[in-house]
């Protein structure tokens, strides 16, 4: 795993400048209603039930109204951007959300479909174990983080992020960043990603400055596939965050489970905001500390279970393929194709006492892609596939 970190600036801005980290949504407007435009965010929550998550849709505006469904099944709805609460089962989960609007006129804009694939892990990850990125090891000096202060391997990606060489949640050293709804602070580090691999990132964050805003305070983990600047997510994204108030003088632990759909270079940003308009003074911005932030990587092959012996072979007679089990299933499967973003294109179920499926790629476009079966018991089988 070779990572690097570099520097990277908004268009228009010095590093230590804070460019405009959450903007606006516009007003309801069909015009702006597309697919491109949408994304979902997730957030980790451990208090009293391990399985349970947090959604919420990103780009929507106040008018939209959101059906959300778990492997195809209906299971909540919401509005605007608010948060909705899903309990989900261990292992490799589907979530769409199905966004509808109606424009200030009376106007019906349509509906956008977005789907996602997400790892869940229920239950306490531990403590980082040969890790990717190894930041409770990183050695620390005093300072704005990219000027006097260091944080070896972490660089700035925009902002003013600060370096505290004080005791942390395990060790000397941690960074302390600053937001509100229009500027924030920003950390980040690029990853070279092992294909198939399923990386669980950790870390550890407490509130600094209590008298600072605490309410609707949100830290963002943004896994992409470009270098990010602000908030507002550019190109696909696999956002973390994390909405719960935080009490004084306590780190919490907070985890993330992402699967490497491709090799491609991934950007990890980490920055902080709340709901507040920036007036100028500290006193609109939320502070936070962050510490033993790692992305570890603690298998080197993925867990099968019952799944060993799956084939996948082209069907000449149709030009599609045929996935071959080794026997009839002794229970319901789930079949899912994903492109190398993570992006779900379909999703099937192999019914039990079936063992062949016949997947058909000729509406796809030309693009390498995955094939992923999952079992009940958690194991998942996955095979890389090319349309040409």
């Amino acid at each position: 795993m070779n990572i690097s970190g570099s520097i990277i600036t908004s268009s228009g801005s010095t590093l230590l400048g804070s460019p405009d980290c959450c903007p606006t949504a516009p007003e309801c407007s069909c015009d702006e209603f597309s697919f491109d435009a949408f994304g979902i965010e997730r957030s980790e929550l451990f208090e009293g039930n391990p399985c349970l998550r947090a959604f919420r849709p990103v780009g929507v505006d106040a008018c939209d109204e959101v059906e959300w469904y778990l492997n195809t099944n209906l299971v909540g709805s919401s509005t605007g951007a608010d948060w909705v609460y899903l309990e989900l089962p261990n292992g490799a989960v589907e979530v769409c959300m199905r966004v509808s609007r109606t424009d200030l006129n009376g106007n019906f804009c349509g509906v956008v479909e977005k789907c996602q694939a997400f790892i869940i892990e229920c239950g306490y990850l531990g403590a980082c174990d040969g890790g990717v990125i190894d930041n409770p090891g990183m050695e620390g000096t005093r300072g704005v983080l990219g000027q006097d202060g260091q944080a070896a391997p972490w660089l700035p990606a925009f902002g003013t992020p600060y370096v505290a060489t004080d005791p942390g949640a395990a060790d000397p050293n941690f960074i302390i960043l600053s937001g509100n709804q229009d500027t924030c602070d920003g950390f980040y580090q690029i990853i070279n990603p092992v294909l198939g691999q399923t990386y669980h990132l950790t870390l550890n964050v407490m509130r600094y400055l209590p008298e600072r805003p605490g309410e609707n305070t949100r830290l963002r983990v943004i896994i992409a596939d470009q270098p990010q600047t602000s908030a507002d997510c550019t190109g696909t994204c696999h956002t973390m965050g994390i909405l719960n108030e935080f009490s004084d003088s306590i780190w919490y632990y907070y985890q993330y489970s992402w699967l490497a759909y491709s090799t491609d270079l991934k950007y990890l940003t980490i920055l902080v905001e709340n709901e507040f308009e920036d007036d100028g003074s500290p006193a609109s911005r939320s502070y936070i500390q962050i510490d033993n932030v790692c992305l570890d990587l603690p298998n080197s092959t993925v867990d099968q279970g019952s799944l060993t012996g799956i084939q996948l072979f082209p069907n000449p007679t149709k030009g599609d393929l045929t996935l071959l089990l080794p026997s009839p299933a002794k229970e319901q499967l789930q079949v899912r194709l994903f492109d190398l973003w993570g992006r779900s294109v379909w999703s099937r179920s192999l019914q039990q006492g079936e063992e062949r499926f016949e997947l058909s790629l000729g509406a796809l476009p030309p693009a390498v892609y995955w094939i992923e079966v999952q079992a009940e018991d958690g194991g998942v089988w996955r095979e890389k596939v090319v349309r040409q």
